[in-house]
């Protein structure tokens, strides 16, 4: 008997190919989300980041009864937590001496502050000649913070060309900041 066999093993070309176009498919909704999901985890960080440290601050100016300050250097990009000190018979602001968490952090880059709001009076703009390098605000031994707010742009999260505008506000009884 002359017989062909017929089971052939493997894929067809039409086969092949509609894997490929499901995996394109997949990849076109997949990778979006992917590339957003980086500059957001960031400004979380950052403010997590914020939030720690003004917690901390808080924490402290109940336990010392001393006054605590939070001080942004814009040169410097760097946020640092500070403890008020009697030196000389004056009042000086230093690092804490503290163990458990980093008194300084440096944020990105790619966040640029444009308001910095205390007491309904804009730091960044209150000063002849239109700034400053550094400001901050009082965390005092009751452990009430100063009323502030904290507008900043992600340059590398944009919205329609423009940069993506945050705004943190922060709870004055309890030092903890909120996104508006």
């Amino acid at each position: 008997m002359c017989g062909t066999n017929n089971n052939f093993t493997g894929f067809s070309l039409i086969e092949i190919l509609v894997v490929l176009f499901i995996i394109g498919l997949l990849g076109s909704v997949v990778a979006p989300n992917f590339r957003g999901a980086t500059p957001r985890r960031e400004r979380e960080k950052f403010i997590k980041q914020l939030e720690s440290i003004t917690q901390f601050g808080w924490q402290q100016a109940l336990i010392t009864k001393k006054t605590h300050r939070i001080t942004f250097n814009f040169k410097t990009r760097t946020i640092a937590l500070q403890i008020e000190r009697i030196k000389d018979k004056e009042k000086v602001f230093t690092s804490p001496e503290s163990q458990l968490i980093d008194n300084e952090f440096e944020y990105p880059e790619q966040f640029e502050i444009k308001q910095f709001i205390i007491e309904g009076f804009d730091e960044l703009k209150r000063f002849a000649g239109g700034g400053t390098d550094t400001t901050w605000f009082y965390v005092v031994p009751n452990g009430l913070t100063q009323d502030v707010k904290i507008v900043f742009a992600d340059k590398k999260d944009t919205l329609g060309g423009r940069p993506r505008m945050t705004t943190l506000q922060i709870n004055p009884f309890n030092g903890q900041f909120r996104v508006l």
